[in-house]
């Protein structure tokens, strides 16, 4: 029987989403599956979006990816 659990990416893209960033990234954090990866894909946002990131990086194994340009990023 294999015992091995398949890992998952929650990609979560954000720009401007100081307003919602925290309570996205607070649902992500809390499902209950182990194996997986949470990445926040960031759209060169100019207000307070990043700060609210960087405070869950040292808490969850969060990444961020910063970019000016998103789309260009997912080509």
């Amino acid at each position: 029987m294999d015992t091995h659990k398949p890992s998952f990416t929650i990609f979560i893209p954000t720009y401007n989403s100081e307003n919602y960033i925290r309570e996205c990234i607070e649902s992500a954090v809390k499902q209950e599956y182990e194996n997986k990866r949470i990445v926040v894909l960031d759209s060169g946002s100019n207000d307070g979006t990043i700060s609210i990131i960087n405070n869950y990086i040292f808490t969850s194994s969060i990444e961020i990816i910063q970019t000016n340009n998103l789309m260009a990023l997912l080509e």
